[in-house]
C-alpha cells in the first residue's frame, strides 16, 4: 500500500508538471498565433503601402513628364522669339540703309537745286562782268567762253529736269520701301509682344509646376523613407516570428512526443493501477 501510495503521488506529480507544461505551450500557441496576425496585418499594411507609393510614383512621373513638355514648348517660344528679333534686327539694318539713301537722295537734290541757284546767278553775272577786268588775254576769254558753254549746258539739263525726275524717283521708291520696313518692323513688334507673353504664361506655368513637383517628390521621399523604415522594421519582425515559428514547430515536435510518451506512460499508469488492484485483492482475499 505504501508503494502504490507513493506511485500515486509520483504519477499525480508528473500529470500535473505535464498539465503546467501542456498549460504553457498552449499560451505559446496562442501567442505565436497573434503575433503571425499581426505580421499578416502589417504585410497586408505594407503591400497596401507599396501600392499607394507606386500610385503616386505613377502621378509623378506624368507630371514630369507635362513639365519636360511645357519645358520643350518653352524653348520653341524662345527659339521663335530669337528668329523674330533676328528678323526685327535685319529689318532695321534694311530701315537704316533705306534711311541713308533716303537722306543721300535728299542731300543730292538739294545739291542740283543749289548748282541751279548758281548757275543762274553766274548767268545773270556774266552779262555784267567789265572785260577789263576779264579779259588779261585771249586764253583766259576762250576758257571763260568754255565755262560759259558748260554752265549753259549743265542748266539746259537742268531745265529738262530728267535727273532731278531720276532723283524724285528714287527718292519716292526709297521713302516706299522706309514705309514698308516701319510696318513690317511694327508688325514685328508686335509679334515680339506676342511671344514675350506667350513666354512669361509658359514660365509662370512652369515655375508652378516646378513648385508643385518638388512638394510632391518631398512628401514622396517621405513617404518612401517611411515606408523603407517600417520595412525594414517588418521585416526585422518578420525574422522574429519566423524564429518564434521554428521554435513553435519544434515545440508542436516536442509536445507530440511528449503526448505519445504520456500516453505510454498513462497507459504504464493504468496497467499499474491495475496490478495494485489485483494484488491487493490477492492479499485482501482470505487464505484458503
Amino acid at each position: 500500500n505504501e508503494t502504490k501510495s507513493e506511485k500515486q503521488k509520483v504519477n499525480a506529480a508528473k500529470e500535473a508538471q505535464l498539465t503546467k507544461v501542456l498549460a504553457s505551450l498552449e499560451t505559446e500557441e496562442s501567442e505565436m498565433q497573434s503575433t503571425m496576425a499581426d505580421v499578416r496585418a502589417k504585410s497586408e499594411e505594407f503591400v497596401a503601402s507599396k501600392i499607394h507609393l507606386e500610385t503616386q510614383l505613377g502621378e509623378l512621373q506624368s507630371l514630369l513628364q507635362t513639365l519636360q513638355k511645357k519645358t520643350a514648348e518653352r524653348e520653341v517660344a524662345r527659339s521663335e522669339r530669337n528668329e523674330l528679333y533676328a528678323n526685327k534686327s535685319q529689318l532695321e539694318t534694311r530701315m537704316t540703309a533705306a534711311n541713308q539713301r533716303q537722306t543721300a537722295s535728299l542731300r543730292k537734290l538739294e545739291k542740283l537745286q543749289d548748282a541751279k541757284k548758281e548757275i543762274a546767278k553766274l548767268a545773270v553775272s556774266n552779262d555784267r562782268i567789265e572785260c577789263e577786268e576779264l579779259l588779261p588775254g585771249r586764253s583766259e576769254m576762250a576758257d571763260l567762253e568754255v565755262e560759259k558753254q558748260e554752265l549753259k549746258e549743265f542748266g539746259a539739263s537742268l531745265e529738262d529736269g530728267e535727273e532731278k525726275k531720276t532723283l524724285l524717283r528714287q527718292l519716292e521708291t526709297a521713302r516706299q520701301e522706309a514705309d514698308q520696313l516701319a510696318a513690317e518692323l511694327s508688325s514685328v513688334n508686335v509679334q515680339i509682344q506676342d511671344h514675350e507673353s506667350t513666354l512669361q504664361t509658359l514660365r509662370d506655368n512652369a515655375m508652378s509646376d516646378s513648385e508643385s513637383f518638388t512638394a510632391k517628390r518631398d512628401t514622396l521621399q517621405s513617404t518612401k523613407t517611411k515606408l523603407l523604415e517600417e520595412s525594414d522594421s517588418l521585416q526585422a519582425r518578420l525574422a522574429v516570428v519566423q524564429t518564434e515559428y521554428n521554435c513553435a514547430r519544434k515545440q508542436e515536435h516536442l509536445r507530440a512526443e511528449y503526448n505519445r510518451k504520456l500516453e505510454v506512460l498513462q497507459y504504464g499508469v493504468e496497467l499499474l493501477r491495475k496490478s495494485n488492484e489485483e494484488e491487493l485483492k490477492i492479499s485482501s482475499a482470505p487464505i484458503e
